[in-house]
């Protein structure tokens, strides 16, 4: 028996490495191949407990990839759930949940939100770390990341969440080939493996010193935030495929230069006429649909790359330099002023304390995103200053003078005006009133 035994453990191993080998060997899929018949182990809003690509042949099918952590992933699911209705039978929407630390995330969050305004409807794929599906569509470029798998089976795009439309799903229902922008995966973070300096160096086993300036990168998505490294053979920072003022804010943060980025584009004062195109991109940007991103981001977004001599500059050192390309690059003159200006100053209206967070010492902080609002509990009040910043419809500044020092427990509204605003803030006993204050800007100009 115990020969047996050691049999069958011997031969498991060997399975189990000889199956790992496979999957490690394996490269991602590319548009244009055919799927292999993948077996979804564990379904969740399903009727039944696994599934198949197969099950679905015959429909366009959608692979789309997110985890709790996307806040934009999640914002598209009433999307999905109107494209699954519109179509009914033609097609097939698959969320895809990515619970790659294996901690249960995907059911927990899914149960959650059973019977509330963020219900999870369509069918819920779990994949784990180590799962073959992480190899055959790797979304290392990030998320949204969706696999579009025709009728037969071929996989005709890999696109991120903007791509799917009504529009484009219809026309590739109807037969027509569209020039979709293909999604890639990226691995950028091994310290020989240069971005954009050289990927073949000049000097074969030397690394590449210098900066260097790409246009917008569609293979590899948007890389962000700014990613330093430091190893033994150089010290870098990169970048990909990002506006030029919220790189300004991040190397000027990084530099120690400018540490309130909370209110991100509301500190940032342009002077010239010519130079404000590069303040309103973002806005323009999420007011665009469907296929005019493609080209906006070819002329409004770039990649850059730094790299410098190993273990002699801090990373301070490295946003000075980005700094500095950036002004000369682009040919500008920025720094940081002090100017007064009119603000919204946050105020308390009572010492009745309505902040204070109901969460225990210890208890990790708590955030939850609604389609229309966002929860959050146990954070501190310079995190709700930078959500004010980021919602309230004006172009005043929100700052704080409420003094108040402990953590909070409150509720906002995505995207709504000062008003609004006003008026739910009285449920917390605060108050917004315009004033004028002293603060600290950002000022861009021409270097001309």
């Amino acid at each position: 028996m115990k020969i047996i035994r050691l049999t069958f453990s011997i031969l498991t191993v060997l399975v189990v490495q000889w199956l790992t080998a496979q999957t490690s060997a394996m490269a991602p899929l590319k548009v244009g191949e055919q799927s292999p018949d993948y077996v979804f182990e564990k379904m969740l809003n399903y009727n039944t407990p696994t599934s198949k690509i197969s099950d679905f042949r015959g429909k366009l099918l959608l692979l789309d990839v997110w985890s709790p952590w996307c806040a934009s992933c999640i914002m598209s699911f009433p999307k999905m759930d109107a494209l699954q209705e519109k179509f009914r039978d033609k097609i097939q929407v698959l969320l895809v949940g990515d619970d790659g630390y294996q901690d249960g995330r995907i059911p927990k969050y899914v149960n959650s939100k059973k019977g509330t305004s963020m219900e999870v409807k369509l069918p819920v794929p779990v994949i784990k770390k180590g799962d073959v599906f992480r190899r055959l569509f790797d979304w290392t470029g990030g998320l949204p990341h969706v696999i579009w798998i025709d009728s037969t089976g071929k996989i005709i795009a890999i696109t991120d969440g903007i791509a799917v439309s009504s529009e484009n799903i219809a026309q590739v229902l109807n037969g027509k080939n569209l020039s979709f922008t293909t999604k890639t995966p990226i691995r950028l973070i091994e310290g020989s493996d240069n971005f954009l300096l050289n990927r073949l160096p000049l000097f074969p086993g030397n690394p590449v010193y210098g900066s260097a300036f790409s246009g917008y990168k569609s293979e590899i998505g948007v890389l962000s935030p700014i990613v330093y490294l430091n190893d033994s053979t150089q010290t870098r920072v990169y970048f990909a495929n990002r506006f030029l003022i919220e790189n300004y804010l991040a190397a000027y943060n990084g530099a120690h230069l400018f540490p309130d980025i909370n209110s991100a584009q509301k500190r940032v004062i342009v002077e010239d006429s010519a130079l404000q195109k590069y303040k309103n991109l973002y806005t323009e940007f999420k007011q665009m649909t469907n296929w005019e991103i493609d080209k906006f981001n070819e002329h409004n977004r770039f990649s850059y790359e730094l790299n410098l001599p190993p273990q002699q500059f801090s990373d301070i050192d490295l946003y000075k330099y980005m700094i500095g390309d950036f002004d000369r690059f682009f040919r500008i003159k920025s720094g940081v002023e002090k100017r007064k200006v009119k603000c919204l100053a946050l105020v308390r209206t009572s010492l009745k304390d309505k902040l204070k967070t109901t969460l225990k010492e210890g208890e990790l902080p708590v955030w939850e995103i609604d389609y229309k609002k966002i929860s959050m509990k146990g954070y501190k009040m310079q995190e709700l200053l930078r959500l004010l910043n980021i919602y309230i419809n004006t172009s005043l500044l929100a700052v704080d003078e409420t003094g108040y020092q402990g953590k909070v427990d409150i509720t906002i509204l995505q995207n709504a005006d000062l008003n609004t605003y006003i008026q739910l803030l009285k449920n917390y006993d605060l108050e917004l009133k315009e004033v004028e204050r002293e603060q600290e800007f950002l000022v861009i100009k021409s270097a001309n």
